[in-house]
């Protein structure tokens, strides 16, 4: 059984939305063990430490630090994402290499608001703090570096349906919906009512 991996670094998510995710997959990913990497100690539900103070979306490279290795696989997702429906297939798949998002405005680029991390994957840490200084001044963060790293990562939507993005797609007709920058859920919900909606019942 995959984990599920959550990265939550400073304050810039309320920990409303680390709650919200939990509920959600309790209800969609049933009998999978939801993680947490935080350096807020008041990040809810079951966490582990962030110990090398990367900032924002960069603290998602460590999870490839190799001390982080038993916790893999897992599927990881970000905290602006809402899981509507069964992921069961998602969790099942053990692909022999990392799998992400392909971008939603940019299909040939890849994105790292969901991943599929397989096991062995300790070298893209190892990789990151070789190049640090290069990889640290990239414009696309962390998912530039990753399709660095990888730029024979599986795509995701290519092997699975229902992961659609709230700005290109809008319906709620996706099982994962991802935000991806601005807004996030809770800002989008005024003018949503299906976001408003979907915010009350979980967060």
């Amino acid at each position: 059984m995959s984990n599920i991996v959550l990265v939550r670094q400073g304050n810039a998510f309320p920990c409303r939305y680390v709650t919200m995710l939990i509920e959600m997959l309790e209800e969609h990913a049933k009998g999978h063990d939801v993680i947490t990497l935080s350096d807020e100690p008041e990040t809810p539900g079951l966490v582990m430490p962030l110990t090398q103070s990367l900032q924002g979306w960069w603290a998602k490279i460590e999870l490839f630090a190799p001390w982080n290795r038993f916790l893999r696989p897992f599927l990881y997702l970000d905290l602006d994402t809402y899981v509507l429906g069964d992921i069961s297939d998602i969790l099942d798949w053990r692909p022999d290499r990392l799998a992400m998002l392909s971008d939603f405005y940019v299909p040939k680029a890849l994105a790292s608001g969901v991943m599929v991390v397989p096991e062995g994957e300790d070298w893209i840490w190892h990789r990151f703090n070789q190049h640090k200084t290069h990889y640290l001044g990239m414009a696309g963060g962390d998912q530039d570096c990753l399709a660095d790293c990888c730029p024979s990562a599986y795509r995701l939507q290519d092997h699975f349906g229902g992961i659609t993005s709230y700005k290109v797609h809008g319906a709620d007709s996706g099982r994962i919906v991802c935000f991806h920058g601005q807004p996030k859920p809770h800002t989008a919900s005024d003018k949503h009512p299906w976001v408003k909606g979907v915010w009350q019942r979980y967060a």
